[in-house]
């Protein structure tokens, strides 16, 4: 049987994990549209900076739940 405390431990550390994961990957998409944006694939680029600002602000003003 695992405790009620060690299962909430383990909880907690799967949402850090997840939080870390979400910002790195809205760093990498706004780092790809930037990029899109120099090359001139507008639509793209600001497809990928839009998905990361939203992934940023998930991760940083609602600490995804």
């Amino acid at each position: 049987m695992v405790s009620h405390h060690h299962r909430k431990k383990i909880q907690r550390r799967r949402k850090k994990l997840l939080r870390i994961l979400s910002a790195i990957m809205a760093v990498v998409l706004m780092f790809l549209g930037t990029g899109e944006l120099f090359q001139g694939s507008s639509v793209l680029g600001v497809a990928l900076v839009g998905i990361a600002a939203v992934l940023l602000f998930l991760v940083f003003a609602i600490k995804i739940k």
